[in-house]
């Protein structure tokens, strides 16, 4: 099966968004990837344990969570991964976090309904797109989200931007 991502290009997820097509006509478009980007997001990974294991280690470690709702046909969330391994944000990650990925679906039938009750718990964060961003605090509570899409377009931002983000939510030095 082809895998359209005529419009997916324009802003990951958003209401104005054109998601995959899972027709077998559909062909690739010009403005897509040549190549096919490798899985992030599983979606039979039961995310609901995912954040609750990573939240059970942040308590030990005194780290936070940082939760990257995504998809895997969004070309937003495989920047913002990219990023995720160049040295300084790597180590950020490192230092501070445990990074849990939950997909938002593949196809049609999973779209906005893959974890979707996670992403209304934490205040419908992937309504103005994805990659969506959840920061919790050791004891699970939310510090921060990017549910005004500001990692929508993370194929535009720098390491040096996503650093700077995880740098503001990162525990502190001593606590």
């Amino acid at each position: 099966i082809a895998v359209s991502l005529m419009g997916v290009a324009a802003a990951c997820g958003t209401s104005e968004t054109t998601k995959p097509s899972t027709s077998a006509s559909a062909t690739p478009s010009a403005s897509s990837s040549s190549a096919v980007q490798p899985a992030l997001y599983n979606p039979n990974s039961d995310a609901t344990a995912d954040i609750a294991a990573a939240v059970a280690q942040a308590k030990r470690d005194h780290k936070n969570v940082l939760i990257d709702f995504g998809a895997n046909w969004c070309p937003d969330c495989h920047s913002l991964d990219a990023m995720y391994h160049t040295p300084a944000v790597a180590a950020t990650l490192a230092r501070g976090f445990h990074l849990v990925l939950v997909d938002v679906g593949e196809t049609d039938a999973q779209y906005n309904k893959l974890n979707h009750d996670l992403t209304q718990q934490y205040g419908n964060v992937t309504d103005k797109g994805i990659p969506a961003l959840v920061v919790l605090g050791p004891d699970g509570s939310v510090i921060t989200t990017t549910k005004d899409g500001s990692f929508e377009n993370a194929r535009h931002m720098t390491p040096d931007q996503v650093n700077a983000f995880l740098t503001r939510y990162a525990p502190k030095q001593g606590q």
